[in-house]
């Protein structure tokens, strides 16, 4: 019994000890394995609270990790669908130029092709006063690029663009005008004013 002071032997220990004849060695023995019993049970108590320490431990990082988890897969899906309204939204403008430049395209090019002729530079200004195409005036730089690269869909490789003419005769809106329509062209932008201006010699001539 004081080696393995197992509750079964606890209790015919208990039981022998009642004997008023029985003797203090044998009470201490008793008490002695009673105290060890104790400290098994207090040690198995507290291994017991570790080991459930442990499982809530590992059950708390887990549901952190799933709600970690499920808020990356939110963040995700919205950025997924804002991107796709962004998406939708830039389609939806550039359709809107598109249609508003097939309208306007035919009267630019033919105003363009006529200053080509005159063998002179033109502006907006002048294009809205002689085509009355008031809408020339609520374009904004997008809109005209849109406008001057299908303006331009009809223009011979090799030969300089017509909107030359336009960033001739403008400023540094213009010039800048003119370099993204060659850059949608896929066309070498002018360096700068010298350069539209031999350009629009060129397409004059």
């Amino acid at each position: 019994m004081q080696e393995r002071p197992t509750p079964e032997l606890y209790k015919q220990a208990a039981e022998l000890v009642q004997d008023p004849d029985a003797a203090a060695e044998e009470w201490e023995i008793v008490a002695a394995a009673e105290a060890r019993a104790r400290r098994v049970q207090e040690q198995e108590r507290a291994a017991r609270e570790r080991e459930r320490a442990v499982r809530r431990e590992a059950e708390e990082r887990e549901r952190a990790e799933r709600r970690e988890a499920q808020e990356r897969e939110r963040a995700e899906r919205r950025e997924a669908e804002e991107r796709e309204r962004a998406e939708t939204r830039e389609r939806s403008v550039h359709q809107a130029r598109v249609e508003k430049a097939q309208k306007l395209a035919p009267a630019v090019r033919g105003a363009l092709k006529k200053a080509v002729r005159e063998q002179r530079t033109t502006t907006w200004s002048e294009i809205q006063q002689k085509t009355g195409l008031h809408q020339l005036s609520r374009l904004d730089h997008q809109d005209k690029v849109e406008l001057l690269v299908l303006v331009e869909s009809d223009t011979d490789p090799g030969n300089p663009l017509r909107s030359a003419l336009l960033a001739a005769a403008g400023d540094g809106a213009a010039l800048r005008l003119h370099r993204d329509v060659s850059h949608r062209l896929s066309l070498d932008p002018p360096s700068d004013s010298r350069a539209v201006d031999e350009q629009s010699r060129r397409g004059a001539c």
